[in-house]
């Protein structure tokens, strides 16, 4: 089944929070930074899926004003 854009996103944020929860848990430095980064990735893809889903009905709007 695929994900909505909004689901995708929920998704990433979710994901991010449940790897900073690892973080805090894990004990060797490596592997904290591992889920340290693996999160701030999580985050930066859900930054540019909102950034994506905020220019969808711009980009409709512009395609149905230069028809």
């Amino acid at each position: 089944m695929p994900y909505s854009l909004k689901e995708h996103i929920a998704e990433c944020y979710r994901r991010a929070e449940e790897f900073a929860q690892l973080h805090k848990r894990a004990s060797k430095s490596q592997e904290r930074g591992i889920l340290w980064t693996t999160r701030q990735h999580f985050l930066l893809l859900a930054k540019a899926l909102e950034r994506k889903l905020q220019e969808a009905p711009r980009r409709r709007t512009k395609k149905l004003k230069s028809a």
